[in-house]
């Protein structure tokens, strides 16, 4: 296996989401979160190796694996809250 390639937008949306209606007094507005969960080990990726890369990623929230679930779950939850 050769690796992940990042860049040309492939970790962008393919396409754009509804325009959200007016939130009416009182309510919370809504929030969309999307994860990425890679099995790849940080260090196989191409085009990609220093740790202040790895940074960018998570706080793009591609998460990695191999951190060990307390580590990736505990990134998760920490944006979700």
């Amino acid at each position: 296996m050769s690796g992940l390639r990042i860049g040309g937008g492939g970790l962008a949306t393919q396409r754009g989401l509804k325009r959200p209606q007016r939130v009416k007094a009182g309510e919370a507005p809504l929030v969309l979160n999307a994860f990425v969960l890679s099995p790849t080990k940080f260090a196989d990726l191409l085009n990609v190796g220093d740790p202040t890369k790895k940074a960018d990623l998570e706080s793009r929230n591609v998460l990695f694996m191999e951190d060990g679930a307390s580590a990736y779950l505990k990134k998760l939850f920490q944006v979700l809250v």
